[in-house]
């Protein structure tokens, strides 16, 4: 690893990723797939971040190399043999190794907290940009200005829920629905905390217009599983913060539930449990016992890499697809990154920033399908960060010189 200043490049590539990630498709170039998010075209560059590499970081690059492995056998054996289940399994194999290798390239450039944060106020300008796009979309439709097949284009997928246009820019309803349960909470977030939010990129009056486009967007979304991470998330929050803000919070939440029944719109919790017994998830339900079912004949080595990949649940989609001892072999990976690189260093705001984002992204995992999603490796590449060879320098550096001084 360098020890040296990051080569300017390298921090613009990563900041590229940052930038081009809320986009989605918004920005992918004509003539690919739907589902083809411009960040894509980044992750093959992932070896330009390991020219030079110190022991730590080759340690964790080799720590994940085994599961990558037997997933390759797993997807070349289904190639070959022309039993694949669906399209581009290779594909989907080569881009969750990048995605892995660039977010752990990526982390090791990071080499303080403040260019974290300046990456977080990209992240927030993008993300913005793509929320008001959303609504000019919105509006649009609704207002018979821009049709529906020119909305399509630019959505990875289109639908309706409630009788409504779901607002989807650049991505699917769920997915940009779990991404607005997150820019929420990490907003709500540094409220409570009364930072200062320059830093971030942001102020009180932009805070004044973007929180209630937000929180629109993400009922338009009509996305249950981030209804349900977002409630997660701000009850976690609001039982840390002072009296005052939560009086201030209960007072706002009354008035929006009051508009919202002012608006003819009602929420109830037996209704809310109905949808989801006769919506999707019930379904999905099926879907996952006809996999066990598939997956019963093919228990030690699975059905095969992303032989599954619509199963809307990773978890199982991962059981399933590389069996027991696949499973063991990724387990095992995850066990021994965690137990052997543990975090060098701690900043208590950046550490519910990376909890809030772990809950986002690990509960959507169980309902939806998210490998391939910009904010998982965004939240990825957060954890990574705080497990770097660079932060470790950075920490006994700092140790040092405290010792010297207080010598």
């Amino acid at each position: 690893m360098i020890l040296g200043d990051v080569a300017p490049w390298r921090i613009w590539l990563i900041r590229l990723f940052v930038l081009l990630g809320p986009f989605g498709s918004l920005l992918t170039p004509y003539g690919f797939p739907r589902p083809f998010r411009a960040y894509y075209l980044l992750l093959p560059l992932f070896p330009l971040f390991f020219l030079k590499i110190g022991k730590r970081t080759l340690d964790v690059c080799l720590c994940f190399l085994p599961f990558f492995l037997y997933s390759f056998v797993s997807v070349a054996f289904l190639e070959i043999f022309g039993l694949q289940n669906e399209q581009d399994q290779f594909f989907r194999f080569c881009l969750l190794f990048c995605h892995v290798y660039f977010t752990l390239g990526a982390a090791s450039q990071i080499v303080s907290y403040d260019q974290i944060r300046d990456l977080f106020a990209l992240y927030f300008r993008s993300f913005f940009i793509v929320l008001g796009v959303g609504y000019l979309f919105f509006i649009g439709y609704y207002t018979d200005l821009i049709p529906l097949s020119f909305i399509e284009r630019f959505s990875v997928l289109t639908q309706f829920g409630y009788g409504l246009l779901r607002f989807s820019p650049g991505s699917y309803p769920n997915e940009f629905g779990i991404l607005c349960s997150f820019v929420l909470s990490v907003l709500i977030l540094l409220i409570f905390s009364g930072q200062p939010l320059q830093p971030w990129g942001l102020s009180r009056l932009k805070l004044f217009l973007w929180i209630p486009l937000t929180v629109g967007a993400l009922f338009l979304t009509t996305t249950r599983a981030a209804y349900i991470s977002f409630a997660a998330c701000f009850l976690y929050l609001f039982f840390q913060c002072s009296s005052k803000v939560k009086y201030l919070f209960l007072s706002g939440i009354a008035a929006v539930f009051l508009v919202l029944q002012r608006c003819g719109l009602s929420f109830s919790l037996s209704s809310f449990l109905q949808r989801i017994d006769e919506g999707s998830w019930g379904e999905r339900y099926f879907v996952w016992l006809d996999a066990f079912h598939l997956f019963q004949e093919h228990r030690i080595l699975g059905l095969g890499f992303s032989a599954l990949s619509q199963l809307h649940n990773v978890y199982l989609s991962l059981f399933f697809e590389l069996g027991i001892l696949g499973s063991v072999i990724l387990i095992c990976s995850f066990g021994f990154y965690l137990l052997f690189f543990p975090p060098m260093q701690k900043e208590a705001l950046f550490d519910t920033i990376r909890k809030i984002g772990l809950v986002h992204v690990f509960w959507f995992a169980a309902s939806n399908h998210n490998l391939h999603h910009h904010l998982t490796w965004f939240i990825f590449f957060l954890c990574f960060y705080a497990r770097s060879a660079r932060t470790e320098i950075l920490f006994f550096r700092g140790k040092k010189m405290f010792g010297e001084q207080s010598g």
